[in-house]
């Protein structure tokens, strides 16, 4: 029974795999234009507009201060932020905290400029603060979650792998803001938003999927391992 069940967890888990596979897939074909998307009535979007990045990005400069705001909102620091997935897990605490923060808000992208490779950023679904350490990102052409995925494509990666600092390299703005970036027009942002956002879920789903399988051994473990000690 037990083979069954590691049997389970090899397939869920190449699963898993070949879906993030598929996605790294569809992200490159999007973002090159190599896939298009038509419109609700089966014609052609416009051509994608050749801008650098700084001009439909910015960061927000809204500071927050824990040794003299009262406020207590919600702070993410780089560890509540899962590498690759795009994830939140948790909130810290604001207690003891000395450092300035970032505000940001809902609707804001947030990306970590430290050790870029590690791949952490997020939408989140609530206002908050952040370690200064993360970029809150945000753009009045881009929508927010066309944002998200933008910031996932090979081409924002390398660029923000071009980094600075050997022991904990940063990524560098000025080489992202000065880079040209291909935007679609809004219809199109959405289409390609809504097409990868489907994927993530069903990756997320493999993915709990995968977390009961291994907590299901784990218990049967425990129980074998209970039985055989009697």
């Amino acid at each position: 029974f037990l083979g069954a069940v590691d049997e389970r967890i090899a397939q869920v888990t190449r699963k898993k795999a070949l879906l993030e596979d598929y996605k790294k897939g569809c992200m490159q074909q999007l973002f090159s234009q190599s896939i298009r998307f038509k419109d609700d009535q089966g014609n052609d979007f416009p051509d994608w507009e050749e801008l650098p990045f700084g001009k439909v990005v910015s960061r927000s400069k809204d500071k927050f201060d824990p040794r003299k705001d009262n406020d207590t909102p919600q702070l993410i620091e780089l560890e509540n932020i899962e590498s690759t997935t795009g994830k939140i897990m948790g909130v810290s605490s604001l207690e003891g905290q000395k450092s300035l923060k970032s505000h940001f808000r809902l609707g804001d992208v947030l990306f970590s400029k430290l050790r870029p490779y590690l791949r952490k950023y997020a939408l989140p679904n609530f206002d908050g603060v952040c370690t200064s350490e993360i970029w809150v990102l945000q753009s009045r052409k881009l929508q927010a979650a066309f944002l998200f995925y933008m910031v996932q494509s090979e081409h924002f990666m390398q660029l923000a792998n071009l980094s600075s600092g050997s022991k904990m390299p940063r990524a560098e703005w000025n080489v992202i803001a000065d880079s040209e970036f291909g935007i679609p027009h809004p219809d199109e942002q959405q289409k390609i938003a809504g097409f990868l956002s489907a994927i993530d879920t069903k990756i997320d789903l493999v993915a709990k999927e995968l977390e009961q399988t291994k907590t299901f051994k784990k218990g049967l473990l425990q129980q074998m391992f209970v039985g055989g000690a009697r």
